[in-house]
């Protein structure tokens, strides 16, 4: 009963009997089962115990007894009978199926949603980032280069999304561009060296740019991004650009097999690096403390589209802390974690999994400040003001 009682009154939100996984099914009708033979079981085993110890004669013949009711018991209950093995098949192949059968029918109501409505994602059940195409590609034309990592492709992919842009001009013509701040014109180095091709561009004396424009490095670029994608809006953009691809790479002297698109999304984690490239592009970490006793304190990232929000929320839900909400431009959405007691859920990820640009520092003097937050220190009128200048600092560090 206690099994029995727990499955059906205390399973998870959201997680109907359909659902059930089968370890669950499993308990629940072996409890059944055993409801239904126990008893019987006891009452023979009673009967045998009473006729031997206390004189009674339920399967004694001289005392009006059946000799065979030990028997005629087990053979009437559900062990015994055919019917037990034969029910015990039918419902679990129908629960497998039924399982299976929801799974099936759930993708395929996904795909007719995508296709009807022309979502560019809308399947975020899938598995992780899959980079298989990627070495393949790494493999045939990168022979003598060495392999990048898992971290850091996961980490290039959440940067890309959010300074990358999958360029497509008049002509005709590719180029994946990420642009960024000459003050991290490092970090665009470390994407050529570790990617193996393509080249740094100075822009302006504070624009710089990391540009792969030639068909083959574009082909490994799309291997690395196709079904890989986190952002509604930036999968979009890289169906257009792998579109154009298959046009592009059928023109000139060097002709290349078209890429299939593949629409699907991956789901934020904090076990990858996407995060840390993600917040490396598009986070913020805020301190200010006034004079008097008030301070502010918050780590944000920000998005356009309203395509966007789902991914907002999964941090919020990854972090159990922070909100979604409107930004002051419109059109923009906002992740917000405020205050030193939400914040600290999020050190152990950034701990784990670095951020490479200017905000690495920025991050390491935000998390000491949420200490001396935490601790009170700004109430001492000496330490607050080192703290306000500390404070200051944030946002404006360059890359070690």
């Amino acid at each position: 009963m206690n099994f029995i009682t727990t499955i059906l009154n205390m399973r998870s939100p959201g997680i109907r009997l359909h659902k059930l996984v089968l370890f669950g099914w499993a308990v629940v009708i072996t409890a059944v089962l055993l409801l239904l033979s126990l008893p019987v079981l006891a009452g023979a085993i009673t009967m045998v115990l009473t006729d031997r110890n206390f004189n009674t004669s339920f399967f004694e013949a001289a005392g009006g007894g059946d000799p065979i009711l030990y028997q005629h018991l087990f053979s009437k209950s559900i062990f015994k009978e055919p019917f037990f093995y034969i029910t015990f098949l039918i419902i679990f192949s129908t629960i497998t199926m039924r399982n299976l059968d929801f799974n099936t029918l759930s993708l395929k109501q996904t795909n007719v949603v995508q296709e009807e409505l022309n979502l560019p994602c809308f399947n975020l059940n899938q598995k992780g980032f899959e980079f298989s195409s990627y070495y393949l590609k790494h493999k045939v034309y990168l022979p003598d280069s060495l392999l990048p990592s898992i971290n850091f492709l996961t980490w290039f992919i959440g940067f890309s999304e959010a300074e990358g842009s999958f360029i497509v001009n008049n002509r005709g013509d590719l180029a994946f561009v990420v642009t960024l701040s000459t003050t991290d014109i490092k970090v665009l180095y470390f994407i050529q060296e570790t990617l193996g091709f393509g080249k740094v561009i100075s822009q302006s004396v504070k624009t710089s740019r990391y540009v792969t424009q030639s068909k083959k490095e574009i082909e490994i670029i799309i291997s690395i991004f196709n079904g890989n994608i986190i952002l509604p809006a930036k999968q979009a953009r890289l169906e257009k650009f792998i579109s154009a691809f298959n046009s592009w790479a059928n023109k000139g002297t060097i002709r290349l097999k078209p890429t299939i698109f593949i629409n699907k999304c991956v789901k934020p984690s904090l076990h990858n690096s996407w995060l840390a490239g993600f917040t490396d592009g598009e986070g913020c970490f805020t301190c200010s403390i006034g004079e008097k006793k008030g301070f502010s304190f918050n780590f944000s990232i920000a998005q356009k589209g309203e395509s966007n929000i789902t991914i907002l929320k999964q941090l919020s839900a990854l972090f159990n802390a922070g909100i979604v909400s409107n930004h002051f431009v419109k059109g923009v959405y906002e992740y917000r974690i405020a205050g030193v007691k939400a914040s600290p859920n999020i050190f152990p990820y950034f701990d784990k999994y670095n951020l490479l640009t200017k905000k690495s520092l920025s991050y390491t003097l935000w998390k000491q400040m949420c200490f001396d937050l935490a601790n009170k220190q700004h109430l001492v009128s000496e330490k607050r003001t080192l703290m306000i200048e500390k404070a200051r600092m944030i946002n404006k560090l360059n890359v070690l």
